[in-house]
């Protein structure tokens, strides 16, 4: 695909101007100030820093992991509270949740120098004004996840470990493609959420659930839905009668979904998915949290749709 593709030409541009580097006579040393980094995020602001970021605060748990794999995990001193992975990241300082805010105070009294936030214009206004600086992580789909852990490894300063780990990733990626390219695509809904069990959450064009279903070898049914998780109702999801149901929300803390429980709603009796046993639960978590987890999302959904192709 594209980034591994200009990953690869860039690694060789950089070889020959590092050969070509060595070939010249080695100055003599003198005092320079670090390199600045400037990075545009994904809200197009531009975010100079005068040197690699030594204390971070991540906004958001698929930052934390980001930055986790990026070997960058002694600089983070404050996650958010739904920050849970790595292990490792649940004894950071916390600094609250975006629902109602995150905790201003907090934050300050942390000193970051960089604070990798979400889409929250109002509050990531204030920590600007407070005279942090900050970069917005928002990818909407798979590639902007590799863009984006990019943008991470540039603003943290370890360019090259980011380029490795997405480069890594897209290699999964594509394997998983080949495998599934001539697989029969099987109808597929995926639940996000059934708090209301009438009428649950699943998952429409614009979402990273869809991209990675339609990847892994299947067909959303409800790839022409107006939203990208939108509401659907029980009657809808018998009449698209999906062969196979990803239960998004099994491990959610509030009224998690379990195959009985699904199998139990009003006319889902008669259900392909239902009457064969392929309502299987799924991590939420690898599915749609845009980090570098993503692709075991995706290699899980497609194990899941095609298991005689992933032995």
């Amino acid at each position: 695909m594209r980034l591994l593709q200009t990953s690869r030409s860039l690694l060789a541009l950089a070889l020959l101007v590092l050969a070509a580097a060595c070939a010249q006579p080695t100055p003599t040393p003198t005092p320079t100030l670090p390199p600045s980094i400037s990075v545009t995020d994904s809200e197009g602001t531009i975010v100079l820093l005068q040197a690699p970021p030594r204390r971070i605060v991540s906004l958001g748990p698929s930052n934390t992991e980001v930055l986790y794999a990026l070997g960058v995990s002694d600089r983070v001193v404050g996650v958010d509270d739904y920050s849970d992975y790595p292990q490792e990241a649940q004894s950071k300082p916390k600094v609250g949740s975006p629902f109602p805010s995150f905790n201003l105070e907090v934050i300050l009294a942390l000193q970051p120098d960089l604070v990798v936030s979400v889409p929250l214009a109002q509050f990531n206004d204030q920590l600007r004004s407070a005279g942090l600086k900050v970069i917005v992580l928002d990818p909407h789909d798979l590639d902007e996840v590799l863009f984006t852990i990019l943008l991470a490894g540039r603003a943290v300063g370890v360019d090259w470990a980011s380029w490795a780990l997405v480069t890594a990733m897209q290699g999964r990626i594509e394997a998983v493609e080949q495998r599934v390219k001539d697989a029969a695509k099987a109808r597929v809904f995926y639940e996000v959420d059934a708090t209301d069990p009438a009428k649950p959450y699943t998952a429409g064009p614009g979402s990273f659930v869809h991209s990675l279903v339609t990847l892994a070898g299947g067909k959303n049914i409800f790839e022409d839905a107006q939203a990208a998780f939108p509401q659907v109702s029980l009657e809808v999801v018998v009449a698209r009668d999906p062969e196979v149901i990803l239960l998004g929300d099994a491990l959610v803390p509030y009224n998690p979904q379990t195959p009985e429980i699904v199998a139990a709603r009003p006319g889902w009796e008669i259900i392909t998915a239902v009457k064969k046993g392929t309502v299987i639960p799924v991590n939420g978590d690898l599915t749609t949290r845009p980090g570098p987890r993503i692709v075991d999302g995706l290699e899980l959904i497609a194990k899941t749709l095609h298991p005689e192709l992933f032995p």
